[in-house]
């Protein structure tokens, strides 16, 4: 709790109107703060797992047969 008060001090420092109106709701908005920081965390590292499976895929389909076969017409001839 006090840790996420002088992260950003400056929400309620700066705008002490801001103590009275969060006065009642103070914990539950100090606990969304630390709710959304886990998720954040959480979803960084669905992200990085997601972006390296993608780039896996990519890599072993893509790169080896070459993108630009899928848009050549098939090649005539006695390559046919």
């Amino acid at each position: 709790m006090l840790r996420l008060l002088i992260y950003k001090p400056g929400m309620f420092l700066d705008m002490p109107g801001l103590l009275h109106l969060y006065g009642m709701y103070g914990r539950c908005y100090f606990a969304v703060i630390a709710l959304n920081k886990m998720f954040f965390l959480l979803f960084t590292q669905v992200k990085i797992f997601i972006t390296q499976l993608f780039c896996r895929i990519y890599f072993f389909i893509f790169i080896p047969v070459g993108p630009s076969d899928f848009i050549k017409p098939a090649p005539a001839g006695r390559w046919a």
